[in-house]
């Protein structure tokens, strides 16, 4: 039996640590913490890592520990499906009686994983239909999404926009990734903009209640989230939160990597309180993990892992190799397909999130019409690793020898060279599934070849 507060007129409910406290009764719209002050100290949040794939890089964020804009916000220590993310619900419900909202944060991108992100919330309002459902997006793919957000009651919606500016935009992101096609530059920032805009209007006018993060980059869009605060209050965005970059070396993204400095209270303080005197800014927010439980604040994941659960499955720098979703195709009685040989670099998450360069192994699969089978392990050196170019071409020789006889490299980026050095060697090298799961990116790059393989 689960405990999730249904708010009658007035209750005592036990707090998270033992004893007794009371709660004010809140309509349901304010029950969210992140959109009250006041609720962040009554009600507990649970983010569901549903959704591992992401459809752009952003300069403040490294793959290797998801999205970098949150204790961090993208970080996770397991990844679950839609059902063993219902299974936690009930899990957490049992535990935390002041339960209130289920978000899904990432690590990726919900709407980069539509079918994940929606069948979790369609089982959701089934199974818990006093639970406010939410979701926190880049808003790249809002647009095309809104009327399936809106259908499913999704009324709590986050959209991380960082500019108004394509200018300012093609500082921030490296790459976006829509419709099918890898956008980078100005037409990225362009394409990401308009969509942001378009979908946040449908949100709005469908009666959702909109909340538009915005990360603070000292000199890069620190001037421009002032018309980004204008420009939402004007479409009927509720709240406006204002995050500061995180930056820290250790975390190694683009940012840390060219000595991107964090902006400093006074002057996170001093845009909050100048874009404030139009729009409500959140002041309270805490930057959260994407699978964070409990209070504002006062996390609890941890306490929700425990050994031997599904759930703690840990990412590792190399995940075990599985074997993706068997690929069915019809072909004519009296045709052959020849196989296909598909090699692919990983480093977390079962995604194509690996730098060629970085690679120290690729995982190899045979593909026919009939199924997918996963053949095993070729490992090789790094290529990457700054040595001198003499050492570095034949390091790379030898992996274009440890991929011999693949007809395909699925990888996240590679450079020109090496990119060169295997297209001599007949393999050819596709970065166009980047952040796209194995299971989808060996399905979708089959389903475009196979037909071109009959001999």
């Amino acid at each position: 039996m689960s405990n999730i507060v249904t708010f009658p007129d007035s209750a005592e409910k036990s707090s998270p640590c033992g004893g007794h406290s009371k709660l004010e009764t809140p309509s349901k719209d304010d029950r969210h913490p992140c959109y009250s002050e006041s609720a962040q100290h009554q009600y507990a949040r649970l983010h569901l890592p549903v959704a591992p794939a992401c459809n752009m890089q952003c300069n403040y964020c490294n793959r290797k520990f998801d999205c970098s804009n949150e204790s961090r916000p993208g970080v996770v220590s397991c990844l679950l499906s839609p059902q063993e993310a219902l299974e936690r619900v009930e899990r957490v419900s049992e535990k935390l009686d002041n339960l209130a909202v289920v978000g899904i944060a990432g690590p990726g991108d919900p709407l980069a994983n539509p079918d994940k992100t929606f069948s979790t919330i369609d089982m959701l309002n089934k199974q818990f239909p006093d639970l406010i459902t939410c979701l926190s997006t880049n808003g790249l793919n809002l647009n095309i999404y809104a009327d399936e957000v809106i259908s499913l009651g999704a009324k709590h919606i986050t959209v991380t926009m960082n500019t108004i500016d394509p200018f300012v935009g093609k500082q921030i992101y490296d790459w976006i990734y829509f419709n099918g096609v890898k956008f980078s530059g100005i037409e990225a920032a362009e394409i990401l903009i308009q969509e942001q805009l378009q979908g946040i209007e449908k949100m709005v006018a469908s009666g959702a209640r909109v909340k538009i993060n915005s990360v603070m980059i000292p000199g890069i869009n620190d001037h421009d989230i002032a018309n980004v605060s204008r420009i939402i209050k004007g479409l009927g965005v509720e709240i406006h939160n204002i995050m500061p970059l995180i930056s820290k070396p250790e975390f190694d993204t683009h940012y840390s990597r060219i000595g991107q400095r964090e902006p400093s209270y006074e002057e996170l303080t001093q845009l909050r309180d100048s874009c404030g005197i139009d729009m409500k800014m959140m002041r309270h927010c805490r930057q959260c993990r994407a699978d964070a439980v409990g209070l504002l604040g006062e996390d609890q994941s941890g306490c929700f892992s425990k050994k031997g659960n599904k759930e703690n499955k840990k990412l590792e720098s190399y995940p075990e190799p599985h074997q993706p979703k068997q690929t069915k195709k019809t072909t004519p009685a009296n045709k052959m397909v020849k196989p296909i040989q598909i090699a692919v670099t990983t480093k977390s998450h079962n995604l194509i999130n690996q730098h060629f360069g970085h690679a120290r192994q690729f995982l190899i699969y045979r593909v026919t019409a009939e199924k997918v089978e996963f053949e095993g392990v070729r490992r090789a050196d790094q290529y990457c690793v700054g040595s001198c170019d003499d050492d570095r071409e034949t390091i790379l020789d030898k992996a274009v020898e440890v991929l011999k006889g693949v007809d395909v490299v699925l990888t996240a980026r590679i450079g020109h060279y090496p990119r060169e050095k295997l297209k001599q060697a007949g393999i050819e090298v596709c970065i166009d599934y980047a952040m796209e799961t194995i299971d989808d990116a060996v399905r979708l790059y089959c389903n475009n070849k196979l037909e071109e393989c009959v001999v």
